[in-house]
């Protein structure tokens, strides 16, 4: 049974880099050193021990109760640590040595049961449908436990893997996406032989084939499956393991933004008069909505923080140079003063990665991103007035001309920050190409911001 969904050349290079040109690139270390951060931070909590009380099964089917390091594990652990008393010396058990493990709502099952192997990253696909194998011993985590049970591994590749029990043991339900050529086409099919599987092994519940029709090969999916068996097949004993949802908080940030700009030039002896201008930095009023997406598992520290956000600012440029000038039968140089003011406003969508680490009501945060914004000119002229002749009237023109200005920004994004109950206080750092559309003229633009923020749910 196969879908097809999907083209090859949009899953071998699924991610859109945008066209950040160059002077960004170059100077991208804050929003880089800022997800190192996140890392190094991460790492860091992963390594701190977060002992609660637990049981393992020994192979002899003896109950150990006791004190289990509990990591929220999003892939199946290979080994975990045990402590039959707060202050004892750990000891460590591997799927070989217990029968079954259970802390925090989670309970996992020692055996021995085939994996599938094949790639899961689009562009590294198998050209054919074929379930490819091997023998794996390993922690499988119950999802449901009764007359029929469902149980899940993912394996360090990041591949998700679903289990059935039968009487002859663990059956792995299959599930494969492969590329297929269509028409002369390559897209992306896939092999759902665990729905058969599903159909046979759920059979005496009459409606299950209809519920089977929308069923995906997914933790969500395949739990709400075997929830609607148990609700048609009730009586009998059912262990249905806590089943972490995705879930989203919105709110509100506001605070400040200063803005400064600058222009450089492959050639000193071009746009000089934007380039060796020196520009005051900009203070306005900054804000936005967010939506903030915590990703299941690992205690919910990883998730998406997306921002519509709205920023502006207002800023002058001065320069002092010469010119050369045309006088009757010859040319001669004259000092002129340069006054220019740009002033614009962006609403941008904000895109981030965010690591947060829960200290009871108190937390820290960092984040990386990338933000695209549209923006409106508020103010765009520049003057050149004569020094030799402060009474004559300058010489007016706009700033950036329409075919010098970008309204398009592209820029990277990190911050830090730290939060109390729904409340938060941040620090972020914007490195934006600027609005010079000339290559041979790159502007870049550096926001600085403090905001405030509040979770509405």
């Amino acid at each position: 049974m196969t879908t097809l969904f999907f083209y090859r050349p949009l899953a071998r290079f699924g991610i859109f880099a945008g066209n950040i040109n160059s002077g960004i690139m170059k100077q991208f270390h804050t929003p880089f050193i800022l997800l190192l951060f996140c890392s190094l931070i991460s790492q860091q909590a992963q390594t701190q021990d977060n002992y609660v009380q637990g049981y393992v099964v020994t192979n002899a089917g003896e109950r150990l109760s006791g004190w289990i390091n509990y990591r929220n594990w999003r892939v199946n652990p290979d080994k975990i640590a045990f402590k039959a008393k707060a202050e004892a010396v750990p000891v460590f058990f591997t799927p070989t040595d217990i029968l079954e493990l259970g802390v925090s709502e989670d309970v996992y099952i020692s055996a021995v049961a085939p994996t599938e192997i094949s790639p899961v990253v689009n562009g590294l696909l198998d050209d054919h449908p074929r379930i490819q194998t091997q023998p794996d011993t390993a922690f499988f985590r119950v999802v449901f436990q009764g007359d029929k049970n469902l149980y899940h591994r993912k394996h360090p590749s990041g591949k998700d893997n679903f289990y059935i029990r039968t009487a002859e043991g663990f059956q792995l339900l299959e599930y494969k996406r492969y590329f297929k050529m269509v028409e002369g086409q390559e897209i992306i099919a896939e092999n759902k032989n665990y729905l058969r599987q599903l159909a046979a092994y759920l059979a005496d519940c009459p409606d299950i084939n209809a519920k089977l029709n929308f069923a995906q090969y997914n933790l969500h999916s395949l739990n709400k499956i075997f929830t609607q068996y148990h609700e048609c097949i009730p009586g009998g004993s059912v262990v249905a393991n806590r089943y972490e949802r995705t879930t989203v908080h919105w709110g509100a940030v506001a605070g400040a933004s200063l803005t400064d700009i600058n222009f450089t030039s492959p050639n000193p002896l071009w746009f000089h008069e934007y380039t060796q201008a020196e520009y005051t930095a900009s203070i306005r009023f900054a804000g936005g909505i967010y939506v903030n997406i915590d990703m299941p598992r690992k205690f919910k520290r990883w998730s998406l923080y997306n921002e519509l956000s709205f920023t502006s600012f207002q800023t002058t440029g001065t320069n002092d140079r010469f010119i050369m000038i045309d006088t009757v039968g010859s040319s001669m140089s004259a000092p002129f003063s340069s006054r220019s003011e740009l002033g614009m406003l962006h609403i941008k969508l904000i895109n981030s990665v965010r690591y947060a680490h829960q200290m009871g009501k108190v937390s820290g945060f960092a984040y990386a991103g990338i933000s695209n914004g549209l923006g409106a000119v508020t103010k765009n002229h520049k003057s050149l007035k004569n020094i030799n002749f402060p009474n004559r009237d300058p010489l007016n023109a706009p700033f950036l001309t329409e075919h010098f200005l970008r309204r398009y920004e592209q820029a990277l994004v990190g911050g830090i920050g730290a939060g109390y109950n729904k409340t938060t206080l941040e620090f972020r750092f914007e490195l934006g190409n600027g609005m010079s559309e000339v290559p041979a003229l790159q502007g870049v633009t550096r926001r600085y911001y403090l905001l405030a923020g509040y979770r509405l749910n």
